[in-house]
């Protein structure tokens, strides 16, 4: 087995258009490492509007001149330190930076929660309520006044104000996170030792896998008739029922080390020049859908009926894009960099031998090899514009290229869960698997 691997690896890398394509992605994947590091040096490491930094003006009701003189007072303050966010910002101050961001963020969660939220169907506003106090505890930040019962001078459930609940509670947290683990801030496009795999996968590997393997391997009958080798194997003793399994190992070996041997000595190289620090780096997920079956459905229930914010309304959160609806998901939760990066790794094994079988069935099936290699790239095409990444659509649960941004399915991007998404690729694995064995066995010798 060992010695046919062997064999069927050097085989494949003699070859040009191997060698061709395996040059074409180191240089598509490079000239995308460079313009996202050169993006990330203009781009906000946290792009949240100044307005949404700053307390709302409020109105106030039956308050004594003591208190409203004194939360007015409280609101400028906060103001003012919002204001100084920016300036920290500029000046790359992080844990200044940092501990503004958990002040501001917990004073608008603390504004908006004065009045108890007597609407079950806000349940996901104050999620994360009791980490917030012990944030406010530990870092001795601002407190809202108590006497909640007076405090009514802050708008009624079904307004803007509570609307903006999650994504305080969210900036706040991750906040905290940078500050704990003595972070600096990323970007959306920032390039590291931690961030290779993930830029990489949403930026070039969603599509570019799947070319890569129609490219390599949709004349793969054809090579196999043209140099005899199909006769000429099959008459080694036993080779014929197994020969499958060791073509498959050996071509699946291959891939793997194209897509992943690069990100690796990528990561390497950059972990050297930079350290290795931001595998621990906060990322917003869909938690529940990894280990459950959560759907990311971006809905919020006010006074009972669906009420959607314009999805326009879009902010970074390090490494990940978000909407104010978004926010709003009780699914999502931090989890660190370091793990997204193996449930991407693990996924995309998944999707590379569901693109590897299928090419490989649609070579032994179809005898023109031109005419498989249209149809092979006519499917992978249609099945990835049939699935957009936000799409409610339940069909598109069994459409395989639904997963093929892992990163995406796994931060919520995707309406779809992750655990899912693995149980699929598995499914369309096993299958494939199966049915190759048996169209090999009987087109082998045709």
């Amino acid at each position: 087995m060992f010695k046919f691997m062997k064999f069927e690896i050097k085989r494949n890398l003699k070859k040009s258009q191997v060698k061709i394509l395996i040059g074409l992605l180191l240089i598509c994947e490079l000239v995308m490492l460079v313009v996202l590091n050169n993006k990330a040096q203009i781009e906000d490491v946290f792009s949240l509007s100044q307005g949404s930094m700053e307390v709302s003006a409020l109105t106030r009701f039956n308050l004594p001149d003591s208190k409203r003189k004194y939360i007015e007072k409280q609101i400028e303050s906060v103001n003012n330190k919002g204001k100084f966010f920016e300036y920290y910002k500029e000046n790359k101050q992080w844990k200044k930076m940092y501990i503004t961001g958990m002040e501001v963020y917990c004073y608008n969660v603390d504004m908006r929660t004065s009045i108890p939220i007597k609407s079950q169907s806000t349940f996901d506003y104050t999620n994360h309520e009791k980490e917030l106090k012990q944030i406010q505890k530990k870092y001795k930040l601002t407190r809202v006044p108590p006497n909640p019962k007076e405090c009514t001078w802050f708008q009624p459930v079904g307004t803007a104000g509570y609307e903006m609940i999650p994504t305080y509670q969210q900036g706040a947290r991750y906040f905290e996170r940078l500050y704990r683990n003595e972070l600096s801030p990323l970007c959306y496009s920032s390039v590291d030792s931690a961030t290779v795999l993930i830029q990489l996968s949403r930026n070039v590997l969603f599509l570019g896998i799947p070319i890569l393997i129609v490219l390599l391997f949709f004349n793969v009958r054809k090579n196999y008739h043209d140099d005899g080798l199909d006769k000429s194997l099959m008459v080694i003793p036993g080779l014929k029922n197994k020969f499958y399994i060791y073509k498959f190992t050996s071509d699946f070996i291959l891939i793997l080390g194209v897509v992943f041997v690069p990100i690796l000595i990528f990561s390497i190289i950059l972990g050297i020049k930079s350290g290795f620090q931001n595998f621990k780096y906060p990322i917003l997920a869909n938690v529940d859908g990894i280990t459950g079956f959560s759907f990311s459905r971006i809905k919020d229930f006010v006074n009972g009926t669906q009420h959607c914010i314009s999805k326009n309304a879009m902010y970074n959160v390090g490494l990940t894009y978000y909407s104010t609806e978004m926010a709003r998901n009780p699914y999502l939760d931090y989890t660190t960099l370091g793990i997204v990066i193996i449930l991407t790794v693990v996924m995309l094994i998944l999707l590379i031998g569901v693109y590897y079988q299928f090419t490989f069935m649609v070579s032994y099936l179809i005898k023109n090899a031109y005419i498989g290699l249209f149809i092979s790239l006519f499917v992978i095409v249609g099945l990835y514009f049939l699935s957009p990444l936000g799409s409610l659509n339940m069909i598109n649960i069994i459409n395989p290229l639904t997963y093929r941004d892992p990163t995406m399915i796994i931060t919520g991007t995707s309406s779809f869960p992750y655990s899912i998404g693995m149980i699929v690729l598995l499914i369309y694995n096993v299958l494939l698997f199966v049915l190759n064995r048996k169209v090999f066995n009987e087109n082998y010798y045709e």
